[in-house]
């Protein structure tokens, strides 16, 4: 699948290995009705369901492994400085009890096969912790306190299943999507990974209101509900047997439901609530009769925008 034409450029342009982990982290958490993401908190992201708080570092550095992380920066009299390395800074964060979690683009093999695996209550997986002999090593050369040493056993590793690269990432985001059974189409797909994306950034530029950063899971629901609508929409125009010409016209007007034409579709979706279409389920013929309500509610209506809300109706009846 290529990620080249305008809609894949849409979707990529801004997007990075931070956003699309935590798009990822998001998707396998759909279900969860008290998931809350909130990103550039106290961490590159901060999760946070009824039970747990994740603190979660990003890196997507080439070939990282458990030396790289242990790694402290060096001030200008080149003495390394206390804290400073990427495990010691991913355990500052938070409460001693709360988990915590290093996600990165590449492990080089040594580090990763002496990780022990574990299930994570983030729900990706494989996630790793370290093992005996790595939480040993790490304690003795980065001098930890007795209180690191508690948090280090809350740390987890997970290795990215896409590379840092963003044309692969998206790829394999549409293919979660379509594994955790969301009915998306690619374009629906694309337009919802360009809305967390921007939400995502939006989000991150607020200071000073932890409340107002978050990503809860109602946000999420009403977000791939609008792509699973999208997928619907474009099904039954394919039902109808339309032409490429017709359906780009249709999809067109489609836009104005939204910004003009609200009521009208709130009133057509109570008006046949509680209809009785055919037995046959003939998509066409049930169009047909919400069209004719649609007319006979506005008569002034062109015949696209007319049967784009005989559409988005039976769409909303759909749900």
């Amino acid at each position: 699948m290529s990620v080249s034409d305008n809609g894949g450029a849409v979707a990529i342009k801004g997007f990075n290995f931070q956003k699309a982990t935590a798009i990822l982290v998001i998707l396998y958490n759909l279900d969860d009705e008290n998931f809350i993401l909130i990103p550039e908190s106290e961490e590159d992201f901060v999760v946070k369901n009824q039970d747990l708080v994740y603190y979660i570092q990003v890196k997507s550095l080439k070939s990282l492994s458990l030396n790289k992380m242990m790694i402290q920066k060096k001030d200008n009299k080149k003495i390394s400085i206390p804290g400073s390395s990427i495990i010691e800074k991913n355990l500052v964060p938070g409460k001693i009890d709360d988990r915590r979690q290093i996600i990165v683009a590449d492990l080089i093999e040594n580090t990763q096969s002496d990780l022990i695996e574990t299930n994570s209550g983030l729900s990706i997986s494989p996630t790793y912790i370290w093992s005996t002999q790595q939480k040993q090593k790490i304690s003795s050369e980065l001098s930890l306190t007795p209180e690191q040493i508690t948090r280090l056993k809350n740390q987890e590793v997970f290795k990215s299943p896409f590379p840092d690269d963003m044309a692969s990432a998206i790829i394999h985001l549409m293919g979660v999507m379509t594994d955790i059974g969301l009915e998306v189409t690619r374009e629906s797909a694309l337009a919802a990974l360009g809305t967390l994306g921007l939400t995502i950034d939006t989000k991150s530029e607020i200071i000073s209101d932890i409340q107002s950063k978050e990503i809860a899971s109602e946000f999420l629901r009403q977000l791939f509900d609008r792509a699973k609508k999208s997928k619907l929409f474009a099904d039954i125009l394919d039902d109808l047997k339309l032409s490429a010409i017709q359906k780009f016209r249709i999809n067109k007007e489609k836009v104005k439901i939204k910004q003009i034409y609200i009521s009208l579709a709130t009133e057509l979706k109570k008006k046949f609530d509680n209809f009785q279409f055919p037995d046959n389920d003939n998509t066409a013929e049930m169009i047909d009769l919400i069209n004719q309500e649609v007319l006979s509610l506005d008569s002034s209506l062109n015949s696209n925008l007319s049967l784009a809300l005989s559409v988005d109706c039976l769409c909303n009846l759909m749900e």
